[in-house]
């Protein structure tokens, strides 16, 4: 195995139990990690994933991680069991609500929920449940599902940025800090690219940012991420990451490092760059004919512009565009 780090660490696992909700790519990939590592760790499968298997045989690959082989367990995420001690919710925001039922008998107020997956809002289903103890771990690596069980890494590149959900990290979570530095040690000594950071809400808003312009452009023309920038749909990828970062900061969050035009420029060109041979998870999910997670991107992007008196007309057209494609009274090549 050759996989790559910050820096060379001691194996730090997890203490168990250790659950996965979601067997996409983002779940795949992660819970083959913890396997190949000796984690103790289980993946818990929605009640409409067809078969119910006992296991799954995943097989990672890419450069850096080489091919990796596991057998993961598998259970629905509403059988019958212990308590968890970590939960990653690796699912589509869509599911979050759903998912938030079915599991609130495997949470109790020692359970950390850890959300790497896209969009925004990804916690409040699960705010009314025995635990807050919620972590970001929001991830920038290219993650491509090539079939149900074999998952690459597209693209050298690739970070995982932990750190609490601002609204639960003051005194109703005063081990925020700490769980988010032990989640760092251990992702690192997996061998992943994790850096911790104070604010995981900021960051998750620095990826949507990002992603309202990357993910449904990208998905409306039908190309991989290293193909915006030199495409005629660029510039609407930028005005609509400048219409997040407009809405981002009307809700308090500081996007002064990201506000001028030439580094939202910037920024989403490196993106494309580092994950340039990737299929955006929102193309996928057109290409599968799956729902996608335009809704927690560009329509909270909408949602909170309104309700903050800011205009965000090509989040707006790009939302509607993609529901268009997804329903198919629209060409995913509308845009050329």
């Amino acid at each position: 195995m050759n996989q790559h780090s910050e820096s060379p660490t001691t194996p730090t696992p997890l203490e168990g139990p250790i659950g996965v909700v979601g067997g996409g790519a983002v779940g795949g990939w992660l819970a083959t990690q913890m396997k190949n590592h000796g984690w103790d760790v289980s993946l818990l499968l929605r009640p409409n994933t067809a078969g119910y298997p006992e296991a799954i045989d995943y097989q990672v690959s890419g450069v850096g991680f080489g091919d990796l082989r596991e057998t993961i367990p598998c259970a629905a995420a509403d059988a019958s069991g212990e308590p968890l001690r970590w939960l990653f919710l690796a699912l589509k925001a869509g599911d979050m609500e759903q998912a938030a039922h079915q599991l609130a008998h495997r949470i109790n107020s020692d359970t950390r929920l850890v959300f790497p997956g896209n969009g925004l809002d990804l916690t409040a289903p699960f705010a009314t449940l025995a635990s807050d103890r919620f972590l970001v771990a929001s991830t920038t690596y290219g993650l491509f599902r090539e079939s149900r069980t074999q998952i690459s890494v597209r693209g050298a590149a690739g970070e995982i940025s932990v750190g609490p959900d601002s609204s639960y990290a003051s005194s109703s979570y005063p081990s925020a800090a700490e769980d988010a530095r032990h989640l760092t040690a251990a992702l690192q000594a997996l061998g992943l690219r994790t850096r911790q950071v104070a604010s995981g809400s900021a960051v998750m808003w620095q990826k949507a940012i990002l992603s309202a312009g990357l993910n449904p452009v990208c998905a409306l023309l039908g190309i991989e991420n290293g193909q915006l920038p030199a495409s005629e749909g660029f510039p609407l990828a930028l005005e609509a990451s400048s219409e997040a970062i407009k809405v981002a900061s009307a809700e308090g969050l500081d996007m002064s490092s990201m506000s001028s035009p030439v580094v939202i420029e910037t920024s989403l060109k490196e993106l494309c760059e580092k994950t340039a041979t990737n299929r955006c998870s929102m193309l996928q999910d057109l290409d599968s004919g799956e729902s996608t997670e335009v809704n927690w991107i560009s329509g909270v992007v909408v949602r909170l512009g309104k309700k903050n008196n800011i205009p965000t007309p090509v989040n707006q057209l790009l939302l509607d565009m993609v529901k268009g494609v997804s329903v198919g009274t629209l060409s995913p090549v509308s845009l050329n």
